[in-house]
């Protein structure tokens, strides 16, 4: 046992130094190996998160280049139709996510539908762009008077808003405040 004198404060030990290894030079004897079937393996930090699964970065950077696509587009029904293709990208990353609802034998349910389903916290989102559906189909058939430069920009902006917690979700991280349809 180590005596200190009553009148001294122990000083505190010196900081420690973090050294990085190679697997190679781990050793059996250190506190950072296991064994594993006579395998010396070193211990990794934990991730708080699980890694994204690699369909949901895929749609997710699709949808993003196709937003960017979109708003370089002149026309407006052009600009209209990219961001709201975009969008549905995004609701098929967070679909990636989170998985689809199961569902009956019925008629197929839009992306909107199943976004609702399995990301309540986006219902606000999938509600306002269900809502444009039936313009972006008219937009598609050619027929694009409902489409004017406001309502294309207006868009655009909201699925920048949309893509931005569509990455939140993809990713893991904690969701804002603007979770809403501004």
């Amino acid at each position: 046992m180590h005596h200190v004198p009553e009148n001294t404060v122990p000083s505190a030990p010196p900081p420690r130094q973090v050294v990085h290894r190679t697997r190679a030079a781990v050793r059996p004897s250190e506190p950072s190996a296991r064994r594993s079937g006579g395998k010396v393996q070193p211990q990794l930090p934990l991730s708080l998160r699980p890694p994204a699964p690699p369909e949901a970065v895929t749609l997710l950077a699709q949808a993003n280049r196709g937003l960017d696509h979109a708003d370089n587009e002149r026309d407006p029904a052009e600009r209209f139709i990219g961001a709201y293709l975009a969008a549905l990208r995004g609701a098929g990353a967070v679909l990636a996510v989170r998985g689809r609802p199961r569902r009956g034998r019925g008629r197929p349910a839009s992306g909107w539908v199943l976004l609702d389903a399995v990301a309540p916290e986006l219902r606000e989102w999938s509600a306002f762009f269900a809502d444009h559906s039936e313009t972006r189909a008219a937009a598609e058939a050619g027929i694009s008077g409902r489409v004017t430069a406001e309502l294309a920009e207006s868009l655009l902006q909201a699925t920048a808003q949309f893509l931005e917690l569509v990455r939140r979700v993809v990713h893991g991280l904690p969701m804002s405040g603007e979770a809403h349809v501004a």
